[in-house]
């Protein structure tokens, strides 16, 4: 059914994503949801609560990767059940076309708008570390790596360049950029682990 809360979410954060948080208006919103104003207004009272409401969903909660379905028993089955997450999530986006710019740029108005929203992205990075050391612990225990650099370090140069890899394909404006945000990552994680191995 058409006039839920979760459909004006999902259709509002499509356009979102397809121009910005600024440059889509109310009118837009309330037309391409099929609503009455008033309908809109008894889920949401504004844009900004709407965009909240959107950031809370397809931001904070899904970046909340469910790591307990991932294969831990190595460090390298663990990073690549990891990618492939990644691009379930690209695969996603990419359905409604060019939008990684706006992918991000809706997590830094988000920011200026909701600055407790920083503070959530703050909490789950830390989360996303702690899984991630917690597993190249228990690789470098049962042998898999032999590094000594500190697991916090190692998962921080595999979570971050996940951010930068993005970011980078964004800016040189690459075509495929989720195909090629995927073989970069494998080619330099799985260099990054030979190296660890060693």
């Amino acid at each position: 059914m058409k006039d839920t809360k979760q459909y004006i979410l999902d259709t509002a954060f499509k356009l979102f994503l397809k121009k910005t948080f600024k440059e889509v208006t109310m009118k837009e919103i309330v037309e391409a949801t099929d609503l009455s104003k008033g309908a809109f207004y008894h889920y949401f009272s504004s844009k900004e609560q709407l965009f909240r409401e959107i950031v809370e969903t397809y931001y904070l909660t899904q970046m909340l990767i469910g790591y307990e379905q991932f294969d831990q028993s190595s460090l390298r089955a663990f990073y690549n059940d990891y990618l492939n997450h990644v691009d379930t999530k690209e695969n996603a986006l990419a359905n409604e076309g060019d939008t990684n710019a706006n992918y991000f740029s809706l997590v830094f108005e988000a920011i200026r708008l909701f600055p407790e929203t920083k503070v959530k992205f703050a909490e789950n990075n830390a989360l996303e570390i702690k899984i991630w050391s917690n597993v190249i612990a228990r690789a470098k225990k049962n042998g898999e790596i032999k590094s000594e650099m500190s697991d916090e370090n190692i998962a921080q140069l595999f979570l971050f360049s996940v951010d930068a890899t993005s970011l980078r394909l964004l800016l040189l404006e690459e075509k495929n950029n989720r195909k090629m945000l995927q073989k970069k990552l494998i080619g330099f994680w799985d260099s990054f682990y030979k190296q660890l191995k060693s």
